[in-house]
């Protein structure tokens, strides 16, 4: 276990050598973490609000994004991006241009192009390396939860307050399919390692998982008692995670869609989930702040 957040953890990330993990909070700050030793390596700071997404910039892993909100209220802060130096912990840049709560980031495989999606029911795509704004994709009517690259980058799905997801070209911003069936606000959403597969979670209170290229619902995942707040799929694709408000963690098994096993551990919900690069260890943020590690081939 990780402590360090005086406020709820809300994300956590890996670096590409899984040396790393970052995590964020509802505290403004962003931690980085050694993970072999389990000590705090810095703190990046200072934000402009409440951090609600974090991740390390693909391959190599170089700089670390950061998404400020304005919402909750009681934490209302600035609605920005910041690019940090993943060495040093510097500010390298500052990206404005969302005019509402930002509540995603994802990046591509090559580390060029960084989407964030927003309350403003925006997605945007920029260059991570110069703070360029080359798209804005319009479309949505809901505010946006979610949004993630497929893993040959050439797909964005993006998820919404209305219960519809959509998947896009990422590179033109032309919507490809929209995935229909959740009855409420969609909060996550995660490809598999090959990009066949797309998991949702739902505040209605079920993970589905989807064929990625009809937009076909393969398998509807239930057991939860309250609404999911982050799904990932484990390295190998087999199985998905999800967590959910209800205080659970759960392993499922795409194939069949059974659960397989409850994770323990950490004494509040879990907020954001992550895997490692090699699905070595499983990391969730949770609302009493601290992160929690698990094993991430647990048997």
């Amino acid at each position: 276990m990780l402590e360090g957040h005086a406020r709820d953890a809300t994300a956590v990330a890996f670096s590409a050598d899984g040396r790393q993990l970052v995590s964020a909070g509802l505290d403004r700050l962003a931690l980085r973490w050694d993970l072999a030793t389990r000590r705090k390596l810095g703190t990046l700071g200072p934000q402009g609000g409440v951090v609600h997404a974090v991740l390390f910039g693909h391959p190599e892993g170089a700089w670390i994004a950061t998404a400020c909100g304005s919402r909750p209220a009681p934490f209302a802060g600035e609605n920005a991006i910041r690019i940090w130096d993943a060495t040093t912990g510097a500010l390298l840049l500052t990206l404005t241009g969302h005019a509402d709560h930002i509540a995603g980031l994802a990046c591509n495989p090559d580390g060029t192009q960084l989407a964030s999606c927003s309350y403003d029911k925006t997605v945007k795509i920029w260059d991570p390396r110069t703070g360029a704004l080359p798209r804005t994709l319009e479309g949505h009517t809901q505010y946006i939860f979610a949004v993630a690259f497929s893993p040959d980058g050439r797909r964005l799905a993006s998820a919404t307050d209305d219960g519809l997801v959509k998947i896009g070209d990422a590179n033109e911003g032309a919507e490809v399919l929209p995935l229909k069936g959740h009855t409420d606000g969609v909060r996550s959403v995660a490809f598999d390692s090959n990009g066949e597969r797309l998991a949702t979670g739902c505040r209605d209170k079920t993970v589905r998982i989807w064929d990625a290229a009809s937009g076909r619902e393969v398998r509807k995942l239930v057991g939860h008692t309250d609404f999911l707040s982050s799904v990932v799929f484990h390295p190998d694709g087999q199985r998905v995670v999800s967590a959910s408000q209800d205080g659970t963690v759960r392993i499922w098994d795409v194939v069949n869609g059974l659960e397989v096993l409850r994770l323990h551990g950490h004494a509040s919900p879990v907020r954001g989930l992550a895997f490692s690069p090699e699905g070595h260890y499983l990391a969730g943020a949770c609302t009493d702040g601290t992160v929690q590690l698990w094993n991430g081939s647990p048997r």
